[in-house]
């Protein structure tokens, strides 16, 4: 009897995992905002994954947004160092300050994230340079998009006015704050970085948990 349920358990969640994935595929390949086109003589921003994360970069400083106002640069070890981009991710709270690498994950870590009860946070860089490639797109939008973009980043802090986790953060030049929203298998950082490209009028997938999806869009 205990053999029979315990290969019903595992019924279930093979039965879950495959849906998943198959949901994730097909919805993933719905584009929202088709329309899209890059603006000639935009705005710079960046898709930037690191294989499994996806952050959203913009410049530091432009006519439209002076990220300086919003982000202490002092929050930094490296404050003195101009930098010319900011990028935003968002996450888990636990997962992202108890795993700096994937050689730290921690399966109870993982477990609390895919949950949903834990608290979340935003991890903010400073870059000097950013590199194009395969986890690196550009992408050129208007005045107007990147208005929209700067209020959705803006709105995911707990805070009006951001002030750092202490003793919270990867290097010299990053630091984490306080965010609203909950993390889960539905709601996962690049669930996040799309819908904050959906709600800018950018191309983006319907719905995704991936950062390869995103990327393909562009």
């Amino acid at each position: 009897m205990k053999l029979i349920f315990l290969w019903y358990i595992i019924e279930v969640i093979c039965a879950f995992i495959c849906t998943y994935f198959v949901f994730t595929f097909i919805v993933s390949n719905i584009t929202i905002n088709p329309e899209f086109e890059q603006t000639p003589n935009g705005i710079s921003i960046y898709i930037v994954s690191n294989g499994a994360h996806l952050d959203i970069v913009v410049p530091v400083k432009n006519k439209q947004e002076d990220w300086t106002t919003f982000i202490n640069p002092s929050d930094i070890h490296t404050p003195k160092t101009q930098k010319k981009w900011i990028s935003f991710g968002w996450g888990d709270k636990g997962f992202y300050l108890e795993t700096p690498a994937w050689k730290d994950l921690k399966l109870s870590v993982a477990l609390k994230a895919i949950s949903g009860l834990n608290k979340t946070a935003m991890h903010v860089s400073f870059l000097e340079n950013i590199v194009e490639g395969k986890r690196c797109k550009k992408i050129m939008i208007s005045e107007a998009q990147y208005k929209l973009l700067s209020y959705e980043i803006k709105n995911q802090f707990s805070e009006k006015k951001p002030i750092k986790i202490p003793h919270a953060f990867y290097g010299e030049n990053d630091s984490f704050y306080n965010a609203k929203g909950k993390y889960s298998l539905f709601n996962t950082c690049n669930t996040w970085a799309n819908s904050v490209l959906k709600k800018s009028k950018i191309k983006a997938c319907l719905w995704t948990p991936f950062a390869f999806t995103i990327l393909s869009k562009h």
